[in-house]
C-alpha cells in the first residue's frame, strides 16, 4: 500500500471521481477513518464503498485506514476542464481578465458563455461585474444582473457591493438604494463600502433627506458604527453648498463639521477647499477665513481664543479605565486569529512569557495565567512614564529591527524616565539571533522594564492596560490604531478613547543615524474640531495648521 500525502481527505478523492477538478486519480490512498465514513455513508453515489464501514480496523490502525481505489480511466470518468462548456474554464479565464484588466477578454468569454448556455458561479459573475462598471459599461451590467437572475444564481456581499456602485455611477440611487436593502433582508451585514457609493449618488442627485438619513444609519453606537471614506464627507458639503437657497439644507454641513470633531478627523487638502466654500458662500452671515497656527499654550493665534484641554476628566479618565479593564477581561481580546464560526480556532491561553528589569533577575517561565501575572509584576514595583509597544517600533518590511527599539529606549533614558517595553516572546529566542542581537536584548533589560507575552496573544491588551492605569502623565510610543478596542466602544466611551489616544500616544516618524530618534509630540490642547457657535477652529492634515472661521 503507498500512503498518499497529497490526498489526505476523503473530499480530494471525491473531486476527482465527480469531475469537479482536473488531476489524476491514485491507486491506493491512506485517509483518517471518521472522515472516510462520514464521506460514503453520507454520498449514495458512493454505495460501492459501504462495505468498508463493515471492514475490521485493529487498534493500532484505528487513526487511519488504506483503501484500494480503483484506477479509473480519465477518458471515461472525468471531462476535459479546458473545455468552454465547464463552468471551471470560465472562472479561471475570468479571473485572469480581472487580473490584466482585459475588459475586452472578459466580454468575449461572458457572450462565449451565453452562447454555450453555461451557468457561472457568483465568483465569476462578480469579476466580469467589476471589470464592466470599471469602464461604465453599464448596459452589460444590467444584462449580467438579469442573466444572474434568470439562472438563480446567489447574490452575495460582493454582488450587492458591486452592482450598488455600477447604478451609483450612473446617479440611479433609487436602485442602489433598493439592493442594500435586499442584501440587509438576507442577513448580510452591510459595511461602509456598501455606503459609499450610494450615499455619493444621493449627495450628487441633492437628495438630502435621504443622505443624512443614512449617515444616521450608519451612526448608530453599539450597532452600526461606520467610518465611510472621507471624499464622502466632501460631496455632501457640496452638496449644502449647492442648495444655500436654503438655509436648513445649507447649515446642515455644521453636522459633518461635529462629525469631525467625533472621530477625530483632520482636514485633508480634499476636504478644505469644500469647507472654505462653505464658509464664504453663507447666504445669511460674513465670516472671516484664516489659515493659522496655535501656540504651544493653546491659544489660536489669528483670534486668540484658548482651545480645549487634551486631558480628561478624572471621572472620564476611570470610565475609560473601567470599560478597558472590562473589554480586556473577555479572553477573545487577547487572540491574534479573529477568526470566528467554522474558521474560529481553539484559544489556548496558557503560554510561555518571560520578564525583567534593572533590579530583577530575567525570568523565562511557562504560565498558565499570562496576563494575570502580567498585572502582578507590574504592580508592585511602581508605576511607568513610558510604555513602549515593541513589535510596532520595531517593525521593518516583514522582520523586527533591535536597533530601533534600543534607539527609542535610550532616548528616554537621557530624560530619566521609567519605561517598560512589552513585546512577545519569540523577540528572546536569543539562540536564533546573531551576538549583536542578543546584545541589545541584554541591554533592554539592563536599562528598562520588559514583558515578553506569549506569542498566540495580542499584545495590545498589554500595553494598553500599562498605559491607562499609569496616570494622566503616561506616554505610549505606538502607531496601532486600536481597532479590536474601538469596534466595541459606546459612543462616549468612544470619544474618550480617542482623545486619550490624541493626548497620550506619540508616533515616531523617522530615525538619524540609527542612534537619535524623531517622534510626534502630544500638545496640550486638543486636535479636533472645534467651536464656540462664533467660531470654529479646524485642524489641517498640515502640522500646526488650522483653518480659524470667526462669524462677523
Amino acid at each position: 500500500m503507498i500512503t498518499s500525502t497529497g490526498l489526505n481527505c476523503i473530499h480530494f478523492i471525491i473531486r476527482r471521481f465527480s469531475n469537479q477538478a482536473p488531476g489524476r486519480c491514485t491507486k491506493y490512498a491512506s485517509f483518517p477513518k471518521s472522515r472516510l465514513f462520514h464521506s460514503f455513508h453520507h454520498n449514495p453515489k458512493w454505495s460501492y464503498y459501504r462495505q468498508l464501514s463493515t471492514l475490521h480496523v485493529d487498534k493500532i490502525s484505528k487513526r487511519k485506514l488504506s483503501i484500494n481505489c480503483p484506477k479509473l480511466s480519465r477518458k471515461n470518468t472525468q471531462k476535459n476542464l479546458d473545455t468552454d462548456d465547464n463552468p471551471y474554464y470560465y472562472r479561471k479565464r475570468m479571473g485572469t481578465c480581472c487580473k490584466e484588466d482585459d475588459i475586452n477578454g472578459a466580454l468575449s468569454l461572458m457572450n462565449q458563455a451565453v452562447n454555450q448556455s453555461v451557468i457561472l458561479n457568483t465568483v465569476t459573475y462578480n469579476s466580469y461585474l467589476y471589470l464592466v462598471i470599471k469602464y461604465d459599461l453599464f448596459d452589460a451590467m444590467i444584462q449580467c444582473q438579469k442573466l444572474m437572475s434568470q439562472y438563480h444564481v446567489t447574490f452575495d456581499a460582493t454582488t450587492y457591493s458591486t452592482l450598488a456602485n455600477g447604478y451609483s455611477k450612473m446617479n440611479d440611487w433609487a436602485t442602489a438604494l433598493s439592493l442594500l436593502r435586499e442584501m440587509q433582508s438576507k442577513g448580510i451585514i452591510p459595511k461602509a463600502r456598501n455606503y459609499n457609493s450610494l450615499l455619493t449618488a444621493a449627495a450628487s442627485c441633492n437628495q438630502h433627506q435621504l443622505v443624512f438619513d443614512l449617515l444616521n444609519e450608519i451612526k448608530i453606537p453599539e450597532k452600526l458604527y461606520l467610518f465611510p471614506d472621507e471624499n464622502i464627507y466632501n460631496d455632501i458639503i457640496q452638496m449644502c453648498i449647492r442648495n444655500r437657497d436654503s438655509i436648513d439644507i445649507f447649515e446642515s454641513a455644521q453636522v459633518i463639521f461635529q462629525l469631525f470633531r467625533q472621530e477625530g478627523i483632520r482636514i485633508g487638502s480634499h476636504l478644505e477647499s469644500a469647507v472654505l466654500n462653505w464658509f464664504q458662500s453663507h447666504p445669511t452671515c460674513n465670516w472671516k477665513v484664516t489659515n493659522t497656527s496655535v501656540t504651544d499654550s493653546g491659544h489660536c493665534q489669528s483670534c486668540n481664543t484658548q482651545l480645549e484641554s487634551i486631558e480628561l476628566s478624572p471621572a472620564r479618565q476611570q470610565r475609560l479605565q473601567d470599560v478597558i479593564l472590562k473589554a480586556i477581561s473577555n479572553g477573545d481580546i487577547f487572540r491574534k486569529d479573529k477568526s470566528s464560526g467554522k474558521d474560529k480556532k481553539v484559544f489556548k491561553y496558557d503560554g510561555k512569557i518571560a520578564y525583567g528589569s534593572p533590579n530583577e533577575k530575567k525570568v523565562i517561565k511557562y504560565s498558565a495565567d499570562p496576563f494575570k501575572d502580567f498585572c502582578q509584576w507590574l504592580h508592585p514595583t511602581g508605576a511607568v512614564d513610558i510604555v513602549i509597544d515593541g513589535l510596532n517600533v520595531g517593525y521593518s518590511r516583514n522582520f523586527i529591527s533591535l536597533w530601533k527599539i534600543r534607539a527609542v529606549v535610550q532616548h528616554y533614558k537621557q530624560f530619566d524616565k521609567k519605561i517598560l517595553l512589552i513585546a512577545r516572546i519569540h523577540l528572546l529566542m536569543e539562540s536564533k539571533k546573531p551576538s549583536k542581537d542578543r546584545a541589545i536584548i541584554d541591554y533592554l533589560f539592563s536599562n528598562c522594564r520588559v514583558f515578553f507575552c506569549p506569542n498566540n496573544h495580542s499584545d495590545d491588551a498589554y500595553f494598553l492596560y500599562a498605559a491607562v492605569i499609569g496616570g494622566m502623565n503616561v506616554k505610549l510610543i505606538s502607531s496601532d490604531l486600536f481597532r479590536d478596542f474601538k469596534k466595541d466602544f459606546s459612543l462616549p466611551v468612544l470619544k474618550d478613547f480617542l482623545q486619550w489616544i490624541r493626548g497620550h500616544q506619540l508616533q515616531i516618524t523617522s530615525f538619524v543615524d540609527r542612534n537619535e530618534v524623531i517622534m510626534t509630540e502630544c500638545p496640550v490642547y486638543d486636535t479636533v474640531v472645534q467651536t464656540d457657535g462664533q467660531s470654529w477652529h479646524l485642524p489641517t492634515d498640515q502640522h500646526n495648521t488650522w483653518i480659524c472661521a470667526q462669524k462677523l
